[in-house]
């Protein structure tokens, strides 16, 4: 995995050195052999290394031969070379001037406005609130938010003041909080995890995964990507295809155990322009290519997949949600039930559980323990109406009293239906008694802390025994069902 992530850095890294752009190119280089290391990558910085000191010294002998040149001039009259110096500084400035007039003019929309506001008004370190995610979040969710507000943002899509800060903080919340290790050293801390030291790690652009060992930030050696470097590594071919702009092969993007990976195929097109051409000793100059279909297996399997999950949703009827119920009486959740197995009260609505398949099967298996008549077919309003009339005006059992008597009761038959989802209200029942028993083991643990005093000294013995006495109700209720708690 480390090598194919590493040839994809290395092809970036030639991309942009065709772009021009030397050092984004010496970074994406030196990340490819952090990566995987190989002799073409070697050789490939070691170029562009040689053409950045070879254009420093440039740069230094131009610099000099104007300054000799400016001082000769200068003894003879500075006319000529002063007017040749203004003309290119106005001209320069111009353009600025004018590229910075274009973007001005460019219009926005009010959303992007809210958006640009929304996203600045947060800290610079609240990557949760930046990325508008809850702290308990899935990383699926990371990745999505990322996706929808950078193509929201990106500069050259979002012209509304601000814009290019609120992306560059988008694209440090995301470099966050997709990593797992500097997620959890922010989780834990609230600060930026690159600015203490330890927060790089070496995770990987998913949590439990990694992308190649590096990761988008400064782990395992590798540089801290810019926001436009993480955007074009995220979306592809960068901004304009992203954008849906031109041209360009089809990547598709997966995301599993082992992080984020990137497959490139085409549709008419293939490859891209970089692979097609001929590169000194592969297969003596001769380009070969796979077959398109072979390129488009991973997303056949993946569409076969989700086609086979969905079989029995598409040839059967879709699960009904359970009922919602609640541990305290209320107007809305008024009628009180307790569970067969553990006999724990609780409450549901009347209209929402009378409705429910549940109740209609507890019915139909007891008709002597719950009898119900109806004149009305099933699903019709006048049906859903008789069905809350016995919810909530139960009528007695249809048992005489010599079978009373006799001691001749029917047996409660319970669906697998209701006994599933009481088992489900005993298991919420016994989460939050474990979470009140907890809030009352640490309240008391307070208490004794400021009881026995420092080191100590000033100890209440008397407030420490009293303490020490009082009843833990929810710890004691949790003992009661099998569930030890020391205390």
């Amino acid at each position: 995995m480390n090598a194919e992530e590493a040839s994809r850095s290395l092809g970036i890294a030639r991309r942009k050195l065709d772009s021009g752009d030397l050092e984004s190119a010496i970074r994406f280089c030196r990340k490819s052999i952090s990566l995987h290391p190989s002799s073409d990558a070697q050789a490939f910085l070691e170029k562009l290394l040689l053409q950045q000191s070879s254009g420093s010294t440039a740069d230094s002998t131009s610099s000099n031969s104007s300054a000799h040149a400016s001082g000769s001039s200068a003894s003879q009259g500075k006319t000529g070379p002063t007017l040749r110096k203004s003309t290119a500084e106005s001209s320069s400035a111009g353009a600025s001037k004018s590229t910075q007039s274009e973007k001005e003019d460019k219009p926005y929309t009010q959303a992007q406005v809210l958006l640009v506001k929304r996203v600045r008004a947060c800290k610079i370190t609240d990557y949760y609130g930046i990325l508008d995610l809850k702290k308990d979040c899935e990383d699926s969710h990371v990745k999505k938010a990322y996706r929808k507000l950078a193509l929201s943002l990106h500069p050259d899509k979002c012209s509304a003041p601000g814009a290019e800060e609120a992306f560059k903080l988008v694209s440090k919340a995301f470099q966050v909080l997709s990593d797992g290790n500097k997620r959890a050293v922010y989780d834990q801390t609230g600060g930026d995890p690159d600015s203490r030291g330890g927060g790089g790690g070496g995770g990987g652009f998913a949590r439990g995964g990694g992308f190649g060992g590096g990761g988008f930030g400064g782990g395992g050696g590798g540089e801290e990507l810019s926001p436009e470097d993480l955007f074009q590594f995220f979306f592809g071919q960068g901004g304009g295809a992203a954008f849906g702009g031109g041209g360009g092969p089809f990547r598709t993007q997966f995301y599993g155990p082992g992080g984020m990976h990137f497959s490139t195929g085409g549709f008419g097109g293939g490859m891209p322009r970089r692979a097609q051409q001929q590169r000194p000793g592969n297969n003596n100059g001769q380009q070969t290519q796979g077959s398109p279909w072979l390129q488009l297996l991973p997303l056949i399997v993946l569409f076969a997949f989700s086609l086979l999950t969905q079989l029995p949703s598409l040839f059967g009827s879709a699960p009904v949600a359970d009922p919602d119920f609640s541990w305290e009486v209320s107007p809305h959740f008024s009628v009180a039930r307790t569970t067969v197995n553990k006999h724990i009260p609780y409450y549901v609505n009347a209209q929402q559980f009378s409705q429910h398949p549940i109740y209609q099967t507890t019915l139909d298996l007891n008709p002597i323990i719950f009898p119900f008549t109806s004149t009305h077919d099933a699903g019709t309003t006048g049906r859903k109406r008789d069905l809350l009339n016995h919810i909530l005006n139960p009528p007695p059992p249809a048992i005489s009293e010599e079978d009373v008597k006799e001691g001749k009761l029917p047996r409660l038959k319970i669906p697998n239906t209701l006994a599933k989802f009481d088992k489900g209200v005993e298991t919420a029942w016994v989460h939050r008694l474990q979470s009140l028993c907890q809030r009352e083991l640490n309240r008391r643990q307070d208490q004794l802390d400021s009881a026995r005093g420092f080191l100590g000294f000033g100890a209440d013995h008397k407030r420490i025994e009293e303490i020490t006495k009082t009843r833990l109700e929810h710890c004691e209720e949790l003992s009661k069902h099998g569930y030890q708690v020391q205390y």
